[in-house]
C-alpha cells in the first residue's frame, strides 16, 4: 500500500506534468478508413507491448488510450493523462500531454508509465482495424485491442469513489493518497459520502442528464491541509454540478457551462 505521504505525491492542487511530445511526419502503413476510425473506442494496450516496454509489470497493469475529435486520453498504468493529437492519413503525432501525478506501487508500475509515455512521444504512424490499433515510430511498437463498451452503472445505489478533481481550466488532480473520498446517491433523494476526512449528507434531484445537489452538511473534524483543500474542491464540485454523465463505471459531473468538476469510479450497485 502507498502511504498518504508518498514522496511522489503532489500536494493538491496538482500541477499538470507537461510532456512535450514532438510532431513529425513518417512513412505510414495501411490504414483502415479515416482517422475517425480511431475515435470513440477505448484501446487497451496488450500484454506483449507491456512486456516490450519494461522487464516486469504487475499482471493486472492497465494502459489504455481513447481518441475523440481532437483530444486523446487514458490511463498510463498509474495515472490518467490527456492532451491533443493530429492524424493525417497514416501519420499520427501527439501534442503536449498533461497527467495527474499520483504515486503507485509497485515501482515497476511507475516504470511502465514512464516507458509508455516516452513511447507515445516517438509515435509517427498508426494502423487501425476493427480488431487492433498499432502505433509505431522511433520507439516501441504499441499494439492495442478494442475494449467492449461496458454497461453503464446506475447513478442510484452505486458507491462512487473519487477519481479526479477539477481546479479550473486544464488543472486536474487525483485524490490525496490514503483518503477514502466517495459519494452515493439513493433512491429516496438523499446523497451521502465522505470527502476523505469528513462525512457529508444532503439531497439531490435528477432529470434526464441534469442534476441538482442541495445544501451539503458535513461533520467538522479537522483535516490535514492537503485533505482540507481536497474537501473544499470536492464540496464545491458537488454543489456546482448541473449535469452528469456515466460511461461504464465512470461518473462525471460538470457545471452549467459544461466545465469538468469531478469524476468518480463506481464499485457497482449495492442494496440499502
Amino acid at each position: 500500500m502507498t502511504s498518504a505521504r508518498s514522496a511522489r505525491t503532489v500536494a493538491i492542487p496538482s500541477v499538470l506534468l507537461l510532456l512535450s511530445l514532438g510532431a513529425c511526419g513518417g512513412e505510414g502503413g495501411d490504414v483502415s478508413g479515416s482517422p475517425s476510425g480511431l475515435q470513440g473506442v477505448t484501446w487497451v494496450l496488450d500484454r506483449g507491448s507491456i512486456d516490450g516496454l519494461v522487464a516486469t509489470a504487475p499482471a493486472d497493469a492497465r494502459v489504455d488510450i481513447r481518441f475523440e475529435a481532437d483530444e486523446v486520453g487514458g490511463r498510463s498504468g498509474c495515472n490518467s493523462y490527456g492532451g491533443t493529437y493530429e492524424a493525417d492519413g497514416a501519420e499520427l503525432s501527439f501534442g503536449a500531454l498533461g497527467g495527474t501525478e499520483m504515486a503507485c506501487e509497485p515501482a515497476s508500475l511507475m516504470e511502465l508509465e514512464t516507458a509508455y509515455l516516452a513511447a507515445l512521444g516517438q509515435v509517427r504512424t498508426y494502423r487501425a482495424t476493427d480488431d487492433e490499433l498499432v502505433l509505431t515510430g522511433g520507439g516501441a511498437r504499441l499494439a492495442f485491442a478494442p475494449e467492449e463498451p461496458a454497461e453503464p452503472l446506475p447513478l442510484v445505489g452505486t458507491r462512487w469513489d473519487l477519481a479526479s478533481l477539477g481546479y479550473g481550466g486544464d488543472a486536474v488532480a487525483s485524490p490525496v493518497q490514503g483518503t477514502d473520498a466517495h459519494v452515493r446517491f439513493d433512491a429516496d433523494g438523499s446523497v451521502t459520502g465522505s470527502t476523505g476526512c469528513n462525512s457529508f449528507g444532503g439531497t439531490y434531484e435528477v432529470e434526464s442528464e441534469a442534476i441538482a445537489i442541495g445544501e451539503v452538511r458535513m461533520t467538522l473534524k479537522a483535516c490535514e491541509p492537503d485533505v482540507s483543500q481536497q474537501e473544499d474542491v470536492f464540496h464545491r464540485g458537488l454543489v456546482r454540478a448541473s449535469t452528469f454523465s456515466i460511461d461504464g463505471d465512470t461518473l462525471t459531473l460538470a457545471d452549467a457551462q459544461g466545465a469538468f468538476l469531478v469524476s468518480f469510479t463506481g464499485r457497482g450497485a449495492s442494496a440499502g
